[in-house]
């Protein structure tokens, strides 16, 4: 009576090349296993790396000034970034800013505080083929609203204003990790007022209303 055949004999009986149809069978049943085992591995991989959100919040902190450099002072700010692409995102924010000086002088002491907020949507433009690396620049629409108070001899009326103006940023963007740290100017301007009534009154002209250099870690 014959033996049956070893486990290593029939394995070698399914690739004999005489055997054609087994080894057809052979190698497609060990391409399905394989084309699974990357359909599983891609599928595992997939799931584990959850989607990159476009939104991207942000906290920043500047040293500020107004238009005439007169307050000076640490400013913080927070906003979120929408992402669109990896060069063009829509970047909201909003910022504080203020600042107290004394003086003393020949007619007495004197004291101002000043008090600033902005709103700004800006549209942010990188030009980088990285998001998070390299020179961006962003412009758009802001709202500024800012109090200075007087304490002192002369007039001590409360001088404020309100306005719509425009808001640009300059920055260079910093990888860290899978964030960045941006280091950036930002300007708010122009504004400009009238004191009095036609034909007699002053025009006073802002460029510059509020200027920002600091930075911001977006996440």
């Amino acid at each position: 009576m014959q033996s049956p055949p070893t486990t290593k004999q029939a394995g070698r009986a399914l690739i004999d090349p005489g055997n054609s149809g087994a080894a057809t069978r052979y190698h497609v049943a060990m391409k399905k296993s394989i084309l699974l085992l990357f359909s599983f591995i891609s599928l595992a991989t997939a799931q584990a790396q959850p989607k990159q959100s476009r939104w991207h919040p942000f906290a920043g902190l500047y040293v500020s000034g107004d238009a005439a450099l007169a307050h000076i002072g640490p400013s913080p700010q927070v906003g979120v970034d929408y992402r669109f692409s990896s060069r063009l995102s829509l970047s909201t924010y909003a910022q504080y800013f203020g600042s107290t000086y004394r003086s003393t002088g020949s007619f007495g002491s004197s004291s101002a505080r000043y008090r600033s907020f902005i709103v700004a949507s800006l549209l942010d433009v990188n030009f980088y083929r990285r998001p998070n690396r390299g020179f961006a620049m962003a412009f758009g629409p802001a709202f500024h609203t800012s109090t200075e108070t007087y304490t002192g001899p002369g007039d001590n009326t409360p001088w404020r204003r309100s306005y719509v103006t425009a808001a640009g940023r300059f920055g260079y963007a910093i990888p860290v990790a899978k964030q960045f740290i941006s280091i950036e100017l930002n300007i708010i301007g122009p504004w400009s007022s009238k004191v009095g009534q036609a034909p007699f009154f002053s025009q006073s002209i802002d460029i510059l209303s509020q200027l920002s250099l600091g930075g911001r870690w977006v996440f």
